[in-house]
């Protein structure tokens, strides 16, 4: 069952980033320009933005509340 389910996440871990590649030629192919490493920094943008923000308000809260 474990292989089954690490096989479905699998897929699914691939297709973002088959997503973004086909994205960054579509628009090569489209202007004539190479963007593919400024699409392809897209990708892990979120988690970059996520992991800044929870850190900050991490840091605030528990500042707010006198953690030392």
């Amino acid at each position: 069952g474990f292989c089954l389910i690490y096989f479905g996440m699998s897929l699914q871990t691939c297709a973002g980033v088959l997503m973004f590649s086909d994205s960054a030629a579509y628009y090569e192919n489209k202007t004539g320009k190479n963007a593919t490493g400024f699409i392809m920094g897209l990708y892990t943008f979120p988690v970059q933005l996520g992991l800044a923000l929870s850190t900050g308000i991490l840091n605030w809260s528990l500042a707010g509340i006198g953690y030392t």
